[in-house]
């Protein structure tokens, strides 16, 4: 009987570690563990992917926003067009991008916490060959 528990417990361990892997700071939780499954490690992997799609759209969208309205907009007669296209491509863009990355870690926290695999559309099927 106490065997049962003490199994229980250690999955549950896993499981809360391989979830906490989705924060940013903690992808690396489950490479922690000793041999770590291959679920284990596809959500560790699928974290850090996330994490780094999120800063690579992040730079994108700092760039775009220094080119629309720093060099392009200080053009005298369409400067503002220019304007108008960096804060549309800043905030509202940034916005979406933020909050597809938290309904994504949530998603993936929770099938991880629940030991289930879930791929991420397009960012679950790198970090399947990463694992394979």
């Amino acid at each position: 009987m106490e065997n049962r528990d003490e199994k229980r417990r250690g999955t549950v361990d896993r499981s809360l570690l391989t979830a906490l892997s989705y924060l940013p700071p903690f992808f690396f939780l489950p490479y922690l563990l000793p041999r770590p499954t291959r679920d284990e490690r596809f959500h560790a992997v699928q974290a850090l992917l996330l994490l780094g799609s999120l800063l690579g759209v992040a730079v994108v969208v700092r760039i775009s926003d220094l080119l629309f309205r720093h060099l392009l907009g200080s053009i005298v007669i369409v400067g503002w067009y220019f304007s108008v296209v960096a804060w549309l491509i800043r905030y509202p863009l940034a916005l979406c991008v933020v909050v597809i990355y938290l309904l994504a870690s949530v998603l993936g926290a929770t099938n991880a916490a629940a030991g289930r695999v879930w791929q991420a559309p397009i960012v679950g099927r790198l970090a399947e060959r990463a694992v394979r």
